[in-house]
């Protein structure tokens, strides 16, 4: 099965790349939109969300720890129905990592950079590769 009916009301972190070739984890807090190209290939975002070693859930520190593998961080924000920045890279994402998102052909593309953008629209922001 893929699809919205299976990431409805859990968490799911889908991933971003901009046109600097930067990559954002996206948190959906369980009712963030997900763009359609995610959706039809949810499972292989989840077998990359996998792929971190993360610490500290439930607790802020927890995007500290997305940001120093060197992605953006972006929550769901309820009141403005948009992802909202949390963090920004503290380190340079190791090649193995950046591989697999380049190798993830379900990875929208947005055509600006993740460090100018506070806040993102993945219904009109995001672009199939």
């Amino acid at each position: 099965m893929n699809g919205a009916a299976d990431i409805v009301g859990r968490e799911f972190d889908w991933f971003g790349v901009d046109s600097a070739g930067h990559v954002a984890m996206f948190a959906t807090a369980g009712a963030g939109i997900v763009p359609d190209l995610v959706l039809a290939d949810h499972l292989a975002h989840d077998r990359v969300s996998d792929f971190f070693p993360v610490e500290h859930w439930g607790s802020e520190k927890v995007w500290d720890v997305f940001a120093r593998f060197g992605l953006y961080v972006y929550d769901w924000d309820y009141s403005t129905c948009s992802y909202q920045r949390l963090r920004v890279p503290t380190s340079t994402m190791a090649e193995d990592l950046s591989k697999c998102f380049r190798d993830l052909a379900s990875v929208p593309r947005f055509d600006f950079q993740f460090e100018n953008r506070s806040m993102i629209d993945p219904v009109s922001d995001a672009r199939a590769p």
